[in-house]
Parts: C-alpha cells; sequence; structure tokens
C-alpha cells in the first residue's frame, strides 16, 4: 500500500452468541484506489478461539494465496496483487468467547510487499458497497434468549442455600446475570428445583430498585409452564414509590423469556429473561431486590426467595453484578506478635444490624465465638472487629468503627475458615458469608466439616480454599474493592484486596494510588499528561483504572481514559512505583502509557483531574482528586466536577471550593505533590515542579519523569544522592557536598576529606633509581564533566588535576598512581620490597 492509504473494511456477522461454536465470519476490504495489494494482516482478538482462515476472493473471484497465518492473527500473501481499489473478502472461521458480554474489535492491514511503505491500517466502513447492511469491524458477543441455556458460562451466576434436600420442593438455587456489551439490556437466569410436568407451572415475582431508595421501582411477573411455554409477562412501575403491589401501574415489556429444563440434577427448570434498560427508565445501577417463585409442582412445592440475604446489585456501566449485604471484607491474622482483627462491610445503602450475628472460625474453642455488639451499621460503612482490647468507636461518622473484644489471643491459622453468622444459632440458613485459605494442598481432618455449612448455603465451593503459601505476613486477606462475593476463593487476594497496595481497616480495599503530578500547561510540542504514584507497599493491579477530567461524559470527549492492559497482561503497579500517562499517542513501556485517545492538550488552566478504580463515575469508585484554577472566580462546569469529589470525602474537607492557584505557574512546569504519595486531601499537598519545557517527560528513559528525576538527562534509576543537595551523583559536580569539585577533591566521596596536603616527610630511598611517579610534571587543575565515570571511593586515583596527590588510607597501607598507568595499591611489606620505606608523614596542615 502506497503511504497514506486508508483501506476500509467491515465484517460480518456484527453479533455473535457467548460460547456458541464456531462462526464462519466474512471480511470485506477495500483497498485505496492509488496502489495494489498482495498481504492481508487481520488480527482476532484473544478471546476468540479457533482462529482459521478459510477462502479468500478479490473483486468476486476466488484467489490464491499463501497461509501465513499463525495463532489468532490471519495472514496471507496473494500470488497476485489485488489492483488498486480492489474488493478483497477473506472468510475465516472462530469462536466467541464464553466469558461476559463484550465489544471486540477486529483491526487489519493492507500491503504491497513490492514497495517500501509500511502497512496501511484500516478503518471500520462500508467495504461491500452496500449501505444497508450497517456493517463495521466490530463484533458483539452476546448472550441469546433461546431457551438452550448454552450460552451462560462465565456469566456471574449467585448461588442460594439448598432449604431442603427434596429436589421438587422448588428451591431458587442459583441466579444469574449480564448487562449486554451495548449497554441497552440486561440478562438474568433463574434455577429452580421445581421438576415441572407439562401442564404445571411456576409463577416469578421479581423486584428491581433502580433509584437505590431502598424501595422497589419495577416488578416483573413471569408465568411459565413445564412444557417451555411462557404463559405471561408482566411489567410493573411502582409508582408512587410504596410497599403496596397492588397499585402498581402496567407499563409495556418488550423484553423476551423462554424456560426448559436443564441437566444439572435432572429437576431443574431454567427461565432466563430479559428486558431492555430503556423500560427501567434507562438506569445506571439496578438492584435485584427480591426473586419469588411459586411452583405449582407436586404437592410438596413450596414458594421461595432468593437471595437468602442481601441482594444483587447490577452496574450498567460495567457490566458486573455483585452481592450486596453484610460481608466479610478483609481479615488479618498472619504477623506475629500484631494482634488479628476481622473488618465486616455493609455493602448495602441501607442500614443493618448487627445484633446476635457472630464471628467464627468454626473451631468452637475459646473466643473462637465472637458476638458482635448490638448496633447499627449504615449503609456503606465498616466495622472493625480487633481480637484486642481498646475503647469501643461506634461513631460511624466517617464511614468506620472498631469493636475490641478484649482478648488478643490469637484464633485464626495457617489453614482455617471464617464464617460471619446473622445470629448466634449456626446454621446453613444464618450464614451471611465465608472464607476458606491454607497454605498448601493438603486439608485437615475438619476442613470439611466447618465448610460444611458454607457449602450448603452456596457460598463457598467444597474442598476449595484461598492460597496462602506465597502470602506476606504483613498483608492480609482482602475482596476487590466493589466487595465482589461469588463465594469462591477468586474473591480474595492475600495482597489486601485486588485494588489494594496495604491493609485497608476501616475503608474500601483501593491501594495507596494517587494522582502524584499533573502537567496541564506543557511546553511546545510536549503532551499534556498525568503521574499516578502507589504509595503503598503492595502491588496494585491498575487495569481498569479512569483518568477522567470530568467532562469528558465518553472516550472522545475531554479526558477519560482507561488504563489497559501491557501485552495482554494485567498492568501491575508495585509498591513505591509511578507509571507516567502521556495524552496522545506513542508507545507503551513499563512506565509510561500512552492515552492515545485523549487529545494531547485536553486539559484546561482551570480544570480536574480525578482517578476512578473502576470505568464509573461515581464518589463510590473515587480514589483521588485534584483541582487547580488561576482564579477564585469558577464556572458551573469546575462547581458541578468539584462536588462529586467533597461527596466521595476526598477533598475540600472544611474548606469550600478548595483548589491549586496556578496563576503563577510557568509553561512546562506542572503540579505535583511536595511529597510522593502525602494525602491530606487538600491543595496543600501541591505545589510546582521544576518542570521542563522540551523534551520527553521521561528523557533519560530509566523510569522517572523529569520532574522528579534529580538526573533528568543521566540514566540513574536509584536516585543515588549521597549529600542530598537534590542533584543525583550521576550528574553532580560536588558529590559529597563539601565544596570541592570531584576532580579537585581529594576524597570526592568523603565531605571529610578535601584539602592537597603537604609535601609527604619522612620519605627515603635506598637505591639510586629515581621511581618514575617522582618525574610526572605538575598540571594545571581542570573539572572533570558531569557524569563522568570514577572510581570507586574507597580506592586511590589521580586525575591531570595532579600527579603528585596523596592519601593516607590507613597506617598499613601506601597507595601510589603512576601518571597514565593503573592503580597500585601496595601494603608495607611490599614497598620494602621496591627498595622504599615509609614512615608516617607528618600531620595535614
Amino acid at each position: 500500500m502506497a503511504l497514506g492509504s486508508t483501506p476500509i473494511a467491515e465484517i460480518a456477522p456484527v453479533a455473535v452468541t457467548l460460547g456458541g461454536g464456531p462462526t464462519s465470519f466474512v471480511y470485506d476490504i477495500r483497498g485505496d484506489d492509488s496502489s495494489p495489494a498482495d498481504r492481508i494482516v487481520l488480527s482476532v482478538p484473544g478471546c476468540f478461539t479457533g482462529a482459521a482462515l478459510v477462502s479468500v476472493k478479490v473483486n468476486g473471484a476466488s484467489a490464491t494465496f499463501t497461509n501465513q497465518s499463525v495463532g489468532n492473527q490471519i495472514a496471507l500473501l496473494l500470488d497476485a496483487p489485488a489492483p488498486a481499489g480492489a474488493a478483497i473478502q477473506v472468510v475465516f472461521q472462530a469462536s466467541a468467547p464464553t466469558g461476559a458480554p463484550g465489544i471486540f474489535d477486529f483491526p487489519s492491514s493492507l500491503d504491497f510487499t513490492g514497495d517500501p511503505a509500511p502497512p496501511a491500517a484500516s478503518i471500520a466502513g462500508n467495504a461491500d458497497g452496500d449501505p444497508s447492511d450497517g456493517n463495521s469491524r466490530a463484533v458483539t458477543a452476546d448472550l441469546s434468549m433461546d431457551g438452550s441455556f448454552g450460552d451462560w458460562n462465565g456469566v456471574a451466576r449467585f448461588l442460594d442455600a439448598n432449604d431442603d434436600a427434596t429436589p421438587e420442593k422448588g428451591d431458587l438455587r442459583s441466579g444469574w446475570f449480564a448487562i449486554d456489551a451495548l449497554r441497552t439490556r440486561i440478562f438474568a437466569r433463574l434455577d429452580v428445583d421445581a421438576c415441572l410436568m407439562s401442564g404445571q407451572t411456576t409463577a416469578f415475582d421479581i423486584l428491581m430498585d433502580t433509584t437505590s431508595d431502598g424501595l422497589y421501582d419495577f416488578r416483573v411477573e413471569l408465568e411459565i409452564r413445564g412444557d417451555g411455554t411462557v404463559l405471561q409477562k408482566h411489567l410493573y412501575h411502582n409508582y408512587p414509590a410504596d410497599s403496596n403491589q397492588g397499585n402498581d401501574q402496567e407499563v409495556p415489556f418488550s423484553g423476551a423469556a423462554f424456560t426448559g429444563q436443564v441437566p444439572d440434577d435432572g429437576c431443574n427448570q431454567a427461565t432466563e429473561w430479559s428486558i431492555p434498560l430503556a423500560d427501567l427508565g434507562n438506569p445506571s445501577t439496578i438492584e435485584l431486590a427480591h426473586f419469588e417463585s411459586h411452583p405449582s409442582g407436586p404437592s410438596t412445592a413450596v414458594a421461595d426467595t432468593f437471595p437468602d440475604f442481601g441482594f444483587i446489585r447490577g452496574s450498567v456501566l460495567t457490566g458486573s453484578f455483585s452481592r450486596v449485604g453484610p460481608i466479610i471484607n478483609e481479615a488479618f491474622w498472619g504477623s506475629p506478635g500484631f494482634p488479628q482483627w476481622v473488618e465486616i462491610a455493609n455493602s448495602s445503602i441501607l442500614p443493618f444490624s448487627l445484633a446476635g450475628m457472630t464471628l467464627t472460625d468454626k473451631d468452637g474453642s475459646g473466643n473462637s465465638n465472637i458476638l458482635l455488639p448490638s448496633i447499627t451499621l449504615p449503609g456503606g460503612a465498616f466495622l472493625v472487629v480487633h481480637l484486642a482490647a481498646g475503647t469501643n468507636d461506634f461513631d460511624f461518622s466517617d464511614g468506620s468503627g472498631h469493636f475490641y473484644t478484649g482478648s488478643s489471643t490469637p484464633v485464626f491459622e495457617r489453614e482455617d475458615q471464617l464464617a460471619l453468622y446473622g445470629s448466634s444459632l449456626q446454621n446453613p440458613g444464618t450464614l451471611e458469608d465465608f472464607v476458606a485459605w491454607d497454605a498448601d494442598a493438603t486439608r485437615s481432618a475438619d476442613f470439611g466439616a466447618d465448610a460444611a455449612d458454607a457449602v450448603t448455603a452456596g457460598l463457598w465451593v467444597a474442598g476449595a480454599a484461598l492460597d496462602i503459601s506465597s502470602m506476606d505476613p504483613a498483608q492480609s486477606l482482602g475482596r476487590s474493592g466493589e466487595s465482589i462475593s461469588w463465594g469462591i476463593p477468586a474473591d480474595w487476594e492475600i495482597s489486601s484486596g485486588r485494588d489494594a497496595a496495604d491493609p485497608t481497616p476501616g475503608w474500601s480495599n483501593v491501594g495507596g494510588v494517587v494522582i502524584n503530578e499533573v502537567l496541564f500547561s506543557p511546553g511546545l510540542g510536549v503532551p499534556q499528561g498525568v503521574e499516578l504514584y502507589n504509595a503503598g507497599n503492595g502491588a496494585v493491579d491498575l487495569t481498569g483504572w479512569t483518568v477522567s477530567d470530568g467532562d469528558a461524559g465518553g472516550p472522545g470527549a475531554g479526558v477519560h481514559f482507561v488504563v489497559p492492559q501491557l501485552s495482554s497482561a494485567d498492568r501491575i503497579l508495585p509498591g513505591h512505583a509511578r507509571a507516567w500517562i502521556a495524552f496522545g499517542t506513542g508507545v507503551d513501556s513499563a512506565s509510561t502509557v500512552f492515552a492515545s485517545g485523549v487529545d494531547p492538550s485536553a486539559l484546561g488552566a482551570a480544570d480536574q483531574a480525578s482517578l476512578f478504580f473502576r470505568d464509573e463515575p461515581l464518589a463510590s469508585r473515587l480514589t483521588d482528586f485534584v483541582s487547580w484554577d488561576a482564579s477564585s472566580s469558577h464556572d458551573a462546569d469546575w462547581l458541578a466536577d468539584d462536588d462529586l469529589a467533597q461527596a466521595a470525602g476526598i477533598w475540600n474537607k472544611g474548606v469550600s471550593d478548595d483548589f491549586v492557584d496556578v496563576i503563577s505557574l510557568q509553561a512546562g512546569h506542572s503540579i505535583l505533590r511536595t511529597t510522593d504519595g502525602v494525602d491530606t486531601n487538600r491543595s496543600q499537598d501541591w505545589s510546582f515542579s521544576l518542570g521542563t519545557s522540551e523534551g520527553d517527560r521521561d528523557g533519560d528513559q530509566d523510569g522517572r519523569v523529569d520532574s522528579r528525576d534529580n538526573c533528568a538527562d543521566v540514566y540513574n534509576p536509584l536516585q543515588e544522592d549521597m549529600d542530598g543537595d537534590g542533584r543525583g551523583d550521576a550528574c553532580d559536580i560536588d558529590l559529597d557536598g563539601d565544596g570541592w569539585v570531584n576532580g579537585q577533591d581529594c576524597s570526592a566521596a568523603n565531605p571529610a576529606i578535601w584539602s592537597i596536603p603537604l609535601a609527604p616527610g619522612n620519605l627515603r630511598f635506598t637505591a639510586p633509581s629515581i621511581s618514575p611517579w617522582m618525574r610526572s610534571p605538575r598540571r594545571a587543575p581542570t573539572t572533570p564533566t558531569a557524569g563522568a565515570a570514577r572510581a570507586p571511593a574507597d580506592s586511590f586515583t589521580t586525575t591531570p588535576a595532579s600527579s603528585r596527590i596523596w592519601r593516607r588510607a590507613s597506617s598499613a597501607t601506601f597507595r601510589s598512581r603512576q601518571r597514565a598507568a593503573p592503580s597500585t595499591i601496595l601494603p608495607a611489606p611490599a614497598m620494602s620490597a621496591a627498595r622504599a620505606t615509609w614512615e608516617p608523614p607528618a600531620p595535614e596542615a
């Protein structure tokens, strides 16, 4: 392809079913009118499997080619080049992923190997000349509402308690939930042990809270028959909102529903249904508060509800679901000499009482059963239960409280369990939450019995345990920042939480990652950027974290950048490490991430920078914030963006409309924290950098952005600074800070030794020969260039500054150096062999 040409491409089908097996795709490419093409490369997303090239056509005729495909990269070389502007059609097969719904791009490029120009990347468009098909390069992988149930693998699933061992009792055993890839529809599946015959039915009532006020807003009614017939489907709006279902108003329901039996246990009725979010007022969050089944079934069938505790919350923005209610959020047990503690979180927006609730490791000994205090835990709050003596704090105005058991005797061991029961009566029906861990693959004899309630309640998998074999004793067990609870070890991390860097008793399991620097007024040709710094000790997975200026509203406007993976792997930021996010295009590295979809000058002179640990512009997801302005008169947009941080409690604490005053900030300089990672949520944390007016923000590529690099032009990743003057050793002309430049300093690394000593005394030679060094002429002092190589501080070297500089290293060592010859270190006995004797010189002046 000629340089600068732009081929267009589209793919069909544009929608596939999750886990639907091999699909034949037709990929059309139309080349540039000015150049032929003979090599086509098509990248199939890694989550698609079994990618295989089938055939190729050029202008409608079959073409011969050499298949150069490797893995998910479909590549081919045409035997005869396609003419300029040709219509090329590539047919290949691939199987859609089985995971959550998503939209996947299939990028491609065309090349003409007969010229030196690089391949030309395609853009999405009408490549086949048919404007009616609306194809592009993106494929949507979603669930299919068809009653087959084969496409639910990998979708969020929540188990529930088995209320009776008899399958036909009517238990609602599990719920499956998903948001479609286009964020326009919610999918759900309910499994009930009903064993319906063809004439028997089950009715479902499904309550949904779309305003997070504790009252349901919409109610779905479904009635299904054992032969797969959906007899009724209704949608009701609870308006005015109250607890009376009798006055609900029926509204149009354009969703779908299917039912059938699935072979889970030979007697399992599954019902899948979907509803457009537009039918529900297009909410950003849906709380699936209550599911109730009424099977007609055999005479033993009874109604059941799901879930048995809390409710299921779905985020439309991220497509994620989590169980909401009282949960164990974090536990610290492993560091000897430090009291153990457990953190209880209320992941609901509504308060609940802890009266009668019990924490236990199920061993039944001593203080292993901990009765929680009779207090009410507010929505979103945390209670830290300390296995120690102390003063209780039940003031939750700051979002957390503390309860002390009075005994510091350790309860938890390297193989153990932690269970939260709703009462002192411990059985599967009262179990609220559970986690088990082990340091090896061998389970103790009582492990299965201790986990039995959790397995029966659907809150844990039999025999499973979180692997803590590599856990740092200073870390805690922690859930992810959004308190996911699927009842499996993968809910948990051994580094205090998926997004945590250190234990976080009393607040969300989010790491010590902060916005550390903002360059919004760079020099000419330099992009804007933001530095993220991990102030904690543990590593944090930054994948999915989002930087925004609050003006975005989505990709393509303002600043809205979601940190991607690096080479198909999670982007991990180690403790006390930093990452520079540069706005615009470039090549990523371990320390620099380019936000290719963000304008390099998107930030304004009066703006904000927000950091979210999920791609959700919510106060509960906001981890850090800074605002700046050159005036105390802020516009309405500035104030609105500032309010979100204020609501999150991480800015403006006690000060209205706090901001970093940048009226005197010079171009090329950034605002940055006065001390790395120090965060008091105020503008007082921030100062102006020394800045740089040109070049990359990490010009020497040592992982330190220029404003944080004590030698910005010399590679020095360790940032050694012997004299602490802020200038790194790699470029400091006076290493020890004694006022003598390195080339004129007797000891460049010792501030106590700097002067040129007097001529040595009491030196005599016993042979007529004269040592060569005595003939070396004196030379005028010179200063070495910055960053020049130097010998270790404990060796003696001379430079052209003087060929007769002496240093007394010890009473047993004589050191001399012949000009332009290697250094020689001779102990006293060896010196005699050189026909000279040495006596201590007179003291230095």
